[in-house]
C-alpha cells in the first residue's frame, strides 16, 4: 500500500498547450496538481549551445492514473521536469513512476 506520509510534496503536471498565433515561443497548461514523490537519480554536466549545463534525470511517483503521458512534464516550486517515460504499477494500481529529465538543476 501507498503511504501518503511518502507523498512529500505538491506538484503540477502540465501539457503543451495548443499554439495561439498572438503568443510566441511554448506555452503549458496544467492539467492536475497532486502529491508526489520527486528522487533525483543522477546528474550531469554538459556542453551545450557553448555553454555548461546541468542536466538530472529524476523518478517522481504519484497515485494510480491512466492519463498522464510521456511529454508533459512536472512542474515543483520553479524546476521543470520533462517526463520521458510513464511507468505504470500494472500489479496493485497503487502509484505510476515518472522518469524524467530536467534541464535545471538547483
Amino acid at each position: 500500500m501507498l503511504r501518503a506520509g511518502s507523498l512529500n510534496r505538491t506538484v503540477r503536471i502540465e501539457r503543451r498547450a495548443p499554439r495561439d498565433p498572438n503568443h510566441e515561443g511554448l506555452r503549458w497548461e496544467t492539467v492536475m496538481t497532486v502529491p508526489a514523490n520527486i528522487r533525483m537519480l543522477s546528474g550531469k554536466e554538459v556542453m551545450a549551445a557553448n555553454a555548461n549545463v546541468s542536466m538530472g534525470t529524476a523518478s517522481i511517483r504519484i497515485r494510480y492514473r491512466t492519463d498522464v503521458k510521456a511529454g508533459m512534464r512536472v512542474v515543483h516550486g520553479d524546476a521543470a521536469f520533462h517526463i520521458t517515460a510513464v511507468l505504470p504499477d500494472y500489479a496493485r494500481r497503487e502509484h505510476v513512476d515518472l522518469t524524467c529529465e530536467t534541464d535545471d538543476i538547483h
